[in-house]
């Protein structure tokens, strides 16, 4: 049945005696019935007209609007159906007028129904619209419960309907039918458990996701996506996935029954070409929501008014779908130049005002996938808490993402990573963004292909050395991002792997922390018996997280010199002492990684080393240039320092300076 408050707000207005009602809906069989039932039980007599009523409609509309105007019949309803082609005519136009204002002292009203009925400037005033809303979620189970009933009747069939009113297939299929009309709904769930031969799995939520894309599609606004990419074709970010299959729950009818708030939107901040588009499609797949795509660029028109008319009709759009998926890539390139307080682009700026308000007020189970790659022009509004649930930023892929990502890329193109060496071919790309692993891959087995040739392992890496990542060409811009980043957005990556799976394994009471542990630090020892002694060191400041020059010293001795007499100081400040005792190796090696921006330094506490300098000590990174020598406790960790990165990312290598004599 129609929504009751609906009926009932047009029955108010009737017996208000309001002489015009406008009725916006595309369902019109469905409203019909509603106002015929409405109309028998209040005694009034209702008169439908449309076009095809009589061989003269456009006389027999003349005639009933002057019988309305003069009152021969009280209470009388008179519903118009598609009278747009006659609103045009200045005879009909006026008679509608006449007739809205004389025969509301009859109690007679005229009903004009239809899609977006559009009004002539001279009955604007005459009368209200009311908007007459889509099969919310109570008439639309109604539907599910009709049409899976009649499955549970087939014979052989392993379903009871008992069975599925409780389980979450039924919430599932009354969501994804949602935005719908009643017929659309229903020959699209009939369409979907045609393909599956009656069976409710996932496949059939696809089928209804498609199918309802096909249905809502006719406006340029907007891009249609299909649900072909999933979570399994996105390699590492595994906390931002952590934290979308959190909110996935959120969009089910038993969360908003408990007043759980459905999820507004989730930001994606970070370098070029690591996964924050292909996470956004991935997203929609999750949720068996749409997937639209709006471009910010597509919304501008020259004519005034026409840019801010298309941001509304997207976004009605999107609500039509809901629940759907709005993905808005590279935020930063669609606003450039906007702001709220109107200071640039004023056509940009309102777009924006009008974006972040919907943002905010909307409640249509639109989940907005936005991403961005350059923050100088992010405007500062759109990361203001309360518009996204949650910001995000996305490095460039680690070690562990760096395989997933080879193996992803290998499998797709009928490659097994199996037979080729995944180790070398990961530590050859460190600093290389999903994108440019995609491009080896690919280029190594097209050129392979052309000339027929076998790929090999050197083939490989012959396409590594070809292409020059983004974190030479971008290295500022990069660390600028990371920079950024810092107390602003979470990481999409966690910060250690090894540390993530021992924080986790502490919280649950597991005492599986020694295996992994052991794993994770045979790899740094293998790298080192290997002689890679930078991927080493990096690798045991991954595991050993926080870890101290002293602890680096002691645990790389077995395997080369790492006493002497040299030492870093901080380049900007040479009196500020950070390590000293060296060999010459192992200082070169760590003055490499620590400016490389491979590993970071931290200040600490004086007490995380057994052995202290015999120098005073500082308690942070010094402000002014120091007279005298002093040292400063420092930690290593691959993650940078919220405050004073830039200082502590330039170090510099002395001789056994005369900092320890003086002292």
């Amino acid at each position: 049945m129609p929504t009751e408050t609906h009926l009932l707000e047009i029955q108010q207005y009737l017996q208000a005696r309001c002489g015009l009602i406008v009725l916006n809906t595309y369902e019109e069989e469905r409203w019909l019935s509603g106002i015929r039932e409405m109309a028998d039980r209040e005694g009034w007599q209702l008169d439908e007209w449309s076009e095809v009523s009589s061989n003269d409609s456009r006389e027999e509309l003349l005639t009933q609007l002057r019988e309305l105007a003069l009152g021969e019949n009280s209470h009388r309803l008179f519903l118009l159906k598609d009278i747009q082609s006659q609103l045009n005519d200045p005879h009909i136009v006026r008679a509608l007028r006449e007739a809205c204002q004389q025969g509301k002292q009859f109690s007679n009203t005229i009903l004009l129904m239809g899609p977006d009925l559009p009004l002539p400037l001279e009955l604007e005033k005459e009368g209200v619209r009311i908007d007459l809303p889509l099969p919310d979620y109570e008439t639309m189970q109604e539907l599910v419960e009709e049409l899976l009933a009649e499955v549970c009747e087939i014979p052989d069939s392993p379903y009871e309907l008992d069975s599925l009113r409780i389980s979450p297939f039924f919430d599932r299929i009354t969501q994804t039918l949602l935005g719908l009309t009643l017929s659309q709904a229903r020959y699209t769930l009939s369409h979907g458990l045609q393909k599956t031969n009656a069976k409710i799995n996932e496949r059939l939520f696809l089928s209804l996701v498609n199918d309802k894309q096909g249905l809502l599609q006719g406006s340029d606004l907007l891009e249609y996506y299909d649900l072909s990419t999933d979570m399994e074709s996105v390699g590492g970010l595994d906390t931002l996935k952590e934290w979308l299959e959190q909110r996935s729950t959120a969009f089910t009818e038993t969360a908003r029954r408990k007043g759980i708030p459905a999820p507004r939107g989730v930001l994606i901040i970070g370098v070029q070409g690591c996964g924050k588009s292909l996470t956004a499609r991935a997203v929609a797949h999750m949720l068996k929501f749409p997937l639209l795509r709006l471009d910010i660029s597509t919304l501008l028109a020259s004519e005034r008014g026409i840019s801010e008319r298309n941001m509304r009709m997207a976004l009605q759009t999107a609500e039509t779908m809901a629940p759907s998926v709005l993905w808005i890539d590279e935020l930063d390139k669609g606003f450039a130049g906007a702001s709220i307080d109107g200071k640039n682009d004023s056509t940009l700026s309102r777009l924006l005002g009008r974006f972040l308000s919907w943002m905010e007020g909307q409640r249509g189970n639109v989940f907005v996938v936005a991403t961005a790659n350059n923050i100088d022009q992010l405007p500062p509004e759109t990361v203001r808490r309360g518009r996204f649930d949650e910001l995000f930023f996305v490095d460039l892929p680690n070690y562990y993402e760096r395989t997933e990502i080879f193996k992803i890329h290998m499998q797709r193109r009928q490659c097994d990573p199996t037979k080729f060496d995944l180790h070398e071919l990961v530590e050859k790309t460190d600093g290389y963004s999903g994108a440019e692993v995609e491009q080896i891959v690919a280029s190594t087995l097209l050129e392979c292909y052309s000339t027929g040739r076998t790929v090999t392992q050197e083939e490989f890496l012959e396409s590594a050395d070809e292409i020059v990542p983004l974190s030479k060409t971008m290295e500022e811009k990069i660390f600028e991002m990371r920079e950024w980043a810092q107390g602003r957005c979470r990481r999409a990556t966690p910060d250690s792997r090894v540390q993530q799976m021992l924080d986790q394994e502490k919280r649950s009471g597991h005492l599986q922390e020694e295996p992994a542990l052991a794993t994770a630090q045979r790899e740094w020892k293998r790298l080192t018996e290997q002689d890679n002694l930078a991927a080493a060191i990096a690798e045991y400041v991954r595991v050993n997280d926080q870890c101290t020059f002293e602890e680096i010293k002691n645990d790389f001795a077995p395997y080369f010199n790492t006493q002497g007499e040299h030492g870093l100081v901080i380049r900007q400040n040479p009196k500020v002492m950070l390590a000293v005792n060296l060999s010459e190796e192992l200082n070169q090696l760590l003055s490499q990684l620590i400016t490389g921006r491979r590993i970071y330094l931290h200040p600490t506490e004086a007490s995380a080393y057994k052995r202290k300098l015999p120098l005073s000590v500082l308690s942070g990174v010094p402000q002014n240039r120091q007279r005298d020598f002093a040292w400063l406790p420092t930690c290593l960790r691959i993650v940078p320092p919220v405050h004073n990165s830039q200082v502590l990312s330039q170090v510099g290598r002395i001789r056994k300076s005369s900092a320890t004599s003086e002292a």
